[in-house]
């Protein structure tokens, strides 16, 4: 369980980098075009490709949000199946 977190914790981390380079770069895509523009052209399809990551890595962050949702939900569900168990094996009267 302990290793599981921390493996998702690290899988959430790099994501949140990864979107982060995506934005910085697009930010130097545009000081590069308005400085040069020459390369506008080249860096406007640079910044299409920075942004489509920036989404896809966006898309990955909330499916790990989800994953990690489910997990908890799945691991409550259990610890309540597991408490009522235990309260009918004490409780005789229920059985």
């Amino acid at each position: 369980m302990e290793a599981d977190c921390a493996n998702q914790r690290k899988i959430f981390v790099t994501i949140l980098n990864c979107k982060k380079e995506a934005k910085e770069t697009t930010y130097w895509l545009r000081m590069v075009a308005c400085a040069n523009p020459d390369l506008v052209d080249e860096c406007n399809t640079l910044k299409k490709e920075a942004h489509e990551l920036y989404l896809f890595f966006l898309n990955n962050q909330e499916r790990e949000r989800k994953i990690k949702i489910d997990n908890l939900l799945h691991l409550r569900s259990c610890r309540r199946e597991q408490i009522t168990r235990i309260l009918r094996l004490r409780d005789p009267a229920k059985r």
